[in-house]
């Protein structure tokens, strides 16, 4: 909580104090494996289309954020390793390094350019700032882990970044961690989309495998639901889901060849 204070207009005025209070924000930046096809990009981005991967989002969060406002952000570590780094650490290293490119994206560089001295140092600040958190094993621990050490922190606003494809999934845990109580009630959390996708896939390619919820569906009702049965996915042997998704794909052939038109409902 800040202190500031109100003058009236007169020679003779009185000094009025309020209360100004001051967000807390948390940042959690998403990892990716360093092996990860097109790394660099989807870490990075597309400046000459202005297109922003994961570190540049994250940068761009932290000009929104007023310099008066508290800030703490965390980056987790997953399994690979480069240059004898961790991944989180070898990913803040990179964003470290080229602080001075961030102006090549135009949007960066009208924040950029908008600040002053004191600013611009508080932004470069809070870059360094980043935490490196533990070692995590996927996106679900990554999520419960910040929710605790978000919740230690007494933030009031958590802002989740991940790559454009991911994005989804990171919410779909965000909105799971809050249900089973690991995220703070008091607490408001956001996901933020970069603008880069994995090598390969776009939007369009993320399937929602959402439950049953509209009665004028044909389907509603019916069992077993596409959402039951893709649930039970992640369950399976490595041998066992390879088998599945080859019966899957030739079951959803044959039936696609089989029917005059489509029958597609998008709810």
């Amino acid at each position: 909580m800040l202190l500031g204070r109100l003058h009236a207009p007169r020679k003779d005025r009185q000094v009025v104090w309020y209360n100004v209070y001051v967000i807390k924000t948390g940042i959690l930046l998403h990892v990716y494996h360093l092996d990860t096809t097109g790394w660099e990009e989807l870490v990075w981005g597309r400046p000459e289309q202005n297109e922003l991967g994961t570190a540049a989002k994250f940068a761009e969060c932290l000009l929104d954020i007023p310099v008066g406002h508290e800030v703490s952000s965390i980056i987790y570590c997953g399994p690979s390793e480069k240059d004898g780094l961790t991944e989180a650490a070898f990913a803040k290293k990179y964003l470290l390094h080229r602080i001075d490119d961030l102006a090549a994206f135009p949007r960066l560089k009208r924040k950029i350019d908008r600040l002053s001295s004191v600013e611009y140092e508080t932004f470069v600040g809070r870059l360094h700032d980043l935490v490196v958190g533990p070692l995590i094993k996927n996106t679900t621990e990554e999520l419960n882990a910040a929710a605790t050490y978000f919740a230690d922190k007494q933030v009031d606003v958590v802002i989740q970044i991940a790559a454009a494809t991911h994005a989804p999934r990171c919410l779909r845990e965000q909105i799971s961690a809050r249900y089973h109580g690991l995220v703070d009630k008091n607490q408001q959390w956001f996901v933020a989309a970069s603008d880069v996708n994995y090598e390969g896939v776009d939007p369009d390619d993320v399937v929602i495998a959402e439950p049953m919820h509209r009665h004028d569906n044909p389907l509603y009702g019916f069992r077993p639901a596409w959402a039951e049965v893709t649930k039970k996915y992640p369950r399976l042997s490595l041998e066992n889901k390879k088998q599945v998704l080859r019966q899957l794909d030739k079951i959803m052939n044959d039936a696609l060849d089989s029917q005059p038109v489509s029958t597609e409902v998008r709810n």
